[in-house]
């Protein structure tokens, strides 16, 4: 029985669309250092390994972005991104389209909706047809 359970969780997995979770944050920056206590984003991975993270640090510990760091580097695409506060997580799909946005530190369950607003994003049914019964057919 603990056999079918565990195929049907890894179809489940497998169906599930590829999607890209970009942070911007700061090393000063309190929200992205309680999220990185917490490993929000680890623990998120973890269940969801359909979802790649990349994480860019605009600025050091002193809010500093030297010229010709890795800093500076990750404030550009911050800028090119119209990151406006900090941390702000992006879901985008595979191809790059933005689905949904947040400015501000997150738990894990908040980052849990997210995901599902940006699942809903690609399929607005969430996967679901029109009538009722979910058999994939919107027929009676």
């Amino acid at each position: 029985m603990s056999e079918q359970r565990e195929e049907k969780k890894d179809e489940k997995k497998a169906a599930d669309p590829k999607l890209v979770l970009t942070k911007f944050g700061a090393l000063g920056c309190a929200p992205c250092k309680a999220m990185e206590r917490a490993q929000t984003l680890e623990k998120f991975v973890e269940k969801h390994p359909n979802v790649e993270i990349k994480k860019y640090n605009t600025a050091d510990e002193d809010w500093n972005t030297p010229r010709g760091s890795p800093f500076a580097d990750a404030d550009k695409l911050a800028n090119r991104r119209k990151v406006t506060a900090l941390p702000t997580l992006i879901f985008e799909a595979a191809d790059g389209e933005e689905l949904v946005r947040h400015e501000g530190g997150l738990s894990l369950r908040d980052l849990e909706r997210m995901y599902l607003d940006a699942l809903d994003e690609i399929s607005p049914n969430g996967g679901d047809d029109d009538d009722g019964d979910d058999d994939g057919n919107d027929e009676d």
